[in-house]
């Protein structure tokens, strides 16, 4: 679920990217994770800003920093942290990489 939302989310190409299903499968990965997992909370703030909602992509951006420096992961940490700065010009991201399951890992 995270992976597909991730490239939902983010992909460069339009012809990819569908912010309402990426914000879909998110969430449902967040509630499977217990919204504890900092990774999983980086790619939802990643769909609600493909979604134009950079409010609610920061706060969750901001969630998962403090799970990632709560689990002394710093760096998830500092991607977050670009992330964040992103928002607060209302950029989203884009990337055609997975998401940092390492550093979500670790």
């Amino acid at each position: 679920l995270n992976n597909l939302a991730w490239v939902l989310a983010t992909f460069p190409e339009t012809w990819i990217r569908n912010g309402n299903q990426a914000l879909s499968l998110a969430k449902r990965a967040n509630q499977l994770s217990g919204d504890k997992n900092p990774a999983i909370l980086r790619t939802l703030g990643a769909a609600y800003a493909e979604n134009g909602r950079f409010t609610e992509a920061r706060v969750t951006a901001e969630r998962g920093l403090q799970l990632a420096n709560a689990w002394q992961n710093s760096a998830l940490a500092n991607i977050l942290e670009g992330d964040i700065a992103r928002y607060r010009i209302n950029t989203p991201l884009r990337t055609a990489t997975e998401p940092s399951a390492a550093a979500a890992s670790r």
